[in-house]
């Protein structure tokens, strides 16, 4: 669920509408690069994981993270960002592209200075005193203004009818007891009721979802003050908040707030009254499962109501019928997986799944069905897989993979322990990848399902492949696409990732002219049957590392660049990562050695932060290569040292032969 709210006003982009939201990312960061800007992110908090969760931190709108972390790489301007938890999605490049300034609260006298600039009378030594009380939080102290000039007229002895005390006190809850003065001064009326109602965002709300709560029929406990107001009465109680500090109502179309003023009265009203938080979020529900025109939308902004009621909806405790009814038939397509298949937005993804676990991304809602949590459990780990999130993906994978064991579903066994496999060879730990691959084949063979015996097959060839037995791994490859055949006869090579793994293992075998043949046809295939944007890339990735074997380097050029504008729609990093390589290669081999180092660059970026050791050997094997080529012996020596090592951890002796090569290229003549 992507909320990436984006302002476009004055860089010259007359129709973002028609971007969808992750190309909204793409095409902001562009525009920021491309001159001197300032880009404030003010409050960004409520976008993070909290610090309860394993990601905390990280930012829950995959597009931002996008867009944070292009900016981190090169951006000739500045982006500030405010933020009470450190953004972990820019961790590796905190020193030097994004520093982290630790804001001290305002000192007394400073805090003293800004209640008197507010219009608050008194003496300066207790205008000094309230900064102390509320430990010079900034928040605080301008909220507490407000309230002394609209209940306490402005003046400072009356400091005390605010309960400021508590000895060492958690961050923000200055700010909270000040919230709760005010809480209590409106009393049961529509101030206050207006704030619950922002309670059940957690960014920018549009009026229109306001209004949705605040319209009849009453909520016993939520909305009964504003059921019957006019809309001149609603506008006055809006301004009242606004001139208090409690809401900013600038934007004719949304309505916005402190990110703690949200949290605050969210928590209040659900503490309250856990029957009124429900009803609420079950009203918005009920509302934006509504608003698609089609039943099942091509789009993501056409989907963005349907994401949002998956939020609400498993907020009011509808998470079985939200799965069925929202996320499973009109986002995902059931089998089809039309999100991630079609529209590539795994981050979108990733977050819908997000909202159906008690704990992200340990332990699905107890409250679903048995055969739902272990679904969710794979499709987590898929999703943060090709986000590049590997390390995170073991836990649930794991997980996801004893349950369909313990339910003796083989056939959904096999696929998660496909799955397995294929991490732990991105994380670089090739035995326990061709464990798991000899898992596969046997629960699939056991659920007699013959295309899974053919996947199975094909997965553990691949982990073969990178152990260095090629034999194994050819003989697999010849089985699993005997069994392609005689399922769909149609199709009689592999394809997909099947496909590409067998196309990698041929030009390891020096058969580049069989690849050129085989994923041109299976290119083909894939545009005419309309296969997923995975599928494209990967031929186009073949196609390009083939040509580059040939020597042909126009054809390498344009199919490989090709390839990363494809990967990087599709968004499964692990894979942009190999597309990332091969055009590096490309790029050496025809002395463009500056746009080969930025490949390899990125190429590491991406493999260091999943964790995806095979790829960061391979990197190293890259820049070894172009240190070569630029005579920078002693460089070339320092990559090849690492690339070595890691060979051994993970036991990659599919490069064994190129360490060789390098050695003796190298060697002191």
């Amino acid at each position: 669920m992507s909320f990436l709210i984006m302002r476009f006003v004055g860089f010259g982009e007359d129709e973002p509408e028609k971007l969808n939201t992750e190309q909204r990312a793409e095409r902001l960061a562009e525009l920021v690069q491309a001159r001197k800007t300032l880009l404030v992110l003010d409050g960004l908090e409520p976008l993070q994981y909290g610090a309860e969760t394993v990601q905390a931190g990280e930012l829950k709108d995959r597009a931002l993270a996008d867009l944070l972390r292009r900016l981190s790489w090169q951006n000739p301007g500045l982006c500030l960002i405010t933020t009470r938890v450190l953004v972990e999605d820019i961790r590796d490049r905190r020193n030097n592209a994004a520093p982290v300034i630790e804001l001290d609260h305002l000192s007394d006298q400073a805090g003293g200075a800004l209640l008197e600039v507010m219009g608050i009378e008194g003496e300066i030594e207790g205008l000094e005193a309230a900064s102390r009380k509320v430990q010079g939080h900034g928040l605080a102290l301008n909220l507490l203004a407000t309230y002394l000039r609209d209940f306490c007229n402005n003046d400072i002895r009356r400091v005390d009818e605010v309960d400021l005390f508590d000895g060492d006190l958690r961050q923000g809850e200055q700010a909270r007891r000040i919230m709760a003065a005010y809480e209590w001064a409106f009393s049961d009326g529509p101030e206050r009721a207006a704030l619950y109602l922002l309670g059940f965002f957690d960014r920018p709300v549009q009026r229109s979802l306001i209004d949705v709560l605040r319209q009849a029929p009453v909520i016993e406990g939520l909305n009964e003050p504003l059921v019957n107001q006019t809309n001149k009465d609603w506008q006055r109680t809006l301004t009242r908040l606004e001139k208090a500090g409690l809401l900013s109502d600038e934007d004719k179309d949304e309505l916005d707030a402190h990110p703690l003023v949200r949290e605050h009265f969210g928590a209040q009203l659900r503490d309250k009254s856990e029957k009124v938080w429900r009803a609420g979020h079950l009203r918005l529900y009920e509302h934006l499962k509504a608003v698609p025109k089609e039943h099942q939308p091509d789009t993501l902004d056409e989907m963005a109501p349907l994401f949002q009621a998956v939020h609400h909806g498993c907020q009011a405790g509808r998470r079985q019928e939200t799965l069925n009814e929202a996320y499973f038939d009109r986002i995902v397509r059931e089998s089809e997986f039309y999100l991630i298949k079609k529209l590539g937005a795994l981050g979108t993804d990733l977050a819908l799944v997000a909202s159906f676990f008690e704990t992200p991304f340990e332990h699905p809602a107890a409250d679903l069905s048995e055969a739902a949590r272990a679904w969710l459990l794979n499709t987590t780990a898929f999703d943060l897989r090709a986000l590049g999130r590997l390390g995170e993906a073991v836990t649930p994978m794991r997980a996801g993979l004893e349950l369909r064991v313990d339910q003796e579903d083989w056939k959904q066994a096999a696929i998660s322990a496909v799955n397995l496999s294929e991490l732990q060879l991105a994380l670089g730990d090739v035995a326990a990848a061709v464990a798991a691959g000899k898992a596969a084949v046997k629960h699939a063979d056991k659920s007699e399902d013959a295309y899974w015996s053919c996947v199975t097959r094909a997965v553990l060839a691949d982990a073969n492949h990178e152990s260095g037995d090629t034999t194994a791994a050819h003989q697999l490859f010849e089985e699993a696409e005997f069994m392609q055949a005689r399922i769909q006869p149609s199709y009689r090579w592999l394809y997909s990732r099947k496909g590409y793994g067998y196309c990698d293992l041929l030009l390891t075998l020096g058969l580049a002219d069989a690849v050129r043949q085989r994923a041109s046809q299976t290119l083909e295939w894939a545009k005419t049957a309309e296969l997923s944007l995975l599928t494209i890339a990967l031929d186009h990735l073949s196609l390009g590392r083939a040509a580059l074997e040939l020597g042909d380097w126009d054809e390498a050029h344009c199919r490989l660049d090709q390839t990363v504008d494809d990967l990087r729609k599709a968004g499964h990093m692990e894979f942009l990562t190999r597309g990332l390589l091969a055009r590096a290669d490309l790029f050496r081999e025809v002395e463009e050695h500056r746009e080969s180092r930025r490949d390899l660059d990125e190429a590491v970026r991406i493999a260091e932060r999943g964790g995806m050791r095979l790829h960061q050997c391979d990197a190293h094997l890259g820049y070894a290569r172009l240190a070569l080529a630029e005579d920078r012996h002693d460089d070339a020596r320092e990559h090849l040292k690492s690339a070595a090592s890691l060979v051994r951890e993970c036991g990659y002796h599919r490069r064994d032969g190129e360490l060789s090569e390098l050695e003796k290229a190298l060697a002191p003549s």
